[in-house]
């Protein structure tokens, strides 16, 4: 089979857009700028913000699992160097995160009772300082949630 140079245009024409729309797919961007994701903006309106969503951790009670806290946790970080380290280490994040969470839950919480967030969120912001440094960014808890 002959392979024309009119094949070989038509095939480049149609491959280029494609490459162009997975890479912004993949988070690209297109004009230098980078990119938001706009489900965030709506809801805090910050290019500062950082989300983390559902760290869970199970919730233990004497006869075994008695059910799971689902927590989504903001991180507001200030500086672009930082936000950027901050998504490259989310492994190390989550993983400070959830054992901020495995504490709180075993220090003695009960599946009926109110989450006390003030001591959650002092336990999170303790192992962010501790992965990001003192300072970098800040916790805030979007939502707490105990599934039974």
């Amino acid at each position: 089979m002959k392979l024309r140079l009119s094949h070989l245009l038509l095939s480049t024409l149609l491959l280029v857009p494609a490459l162009t729309f997975n890479a912004q797919a993949a988070g690209g961007s297109s004009g230098g700028e980078e990119a938001v994701d706009q489900a965030v903006l709506r809801i805090t309106g910050s290019q500062h913000y950082v989300p983390v969503q559902g760290v869970i951790a199970p919730i233990i009670g004497i006869g075994g699992f008695d059910a799971m806290m689902v927590v989504d946790i903001g991180l507001d970080i200030e500086s672009d160097t930082e936000r950027r380290r901050a998504q490259n280490q989310m492994p190390r994040i989550k993983d400070a995160l959830l054992r901020g969470l495995q504490g709180f839950l075993a220090m003695g919480y009960e599946k009926d009772s109110v989450p006390n967030l003030d001591e959650l969120g002092r336990r999170l912001q303790r192992n962010i300082d501790q992965v990001m440094g003192v300072g970098v960014a800040q916790v805030t808890i979007a939502s707490a949630i105990v599934h039974d």
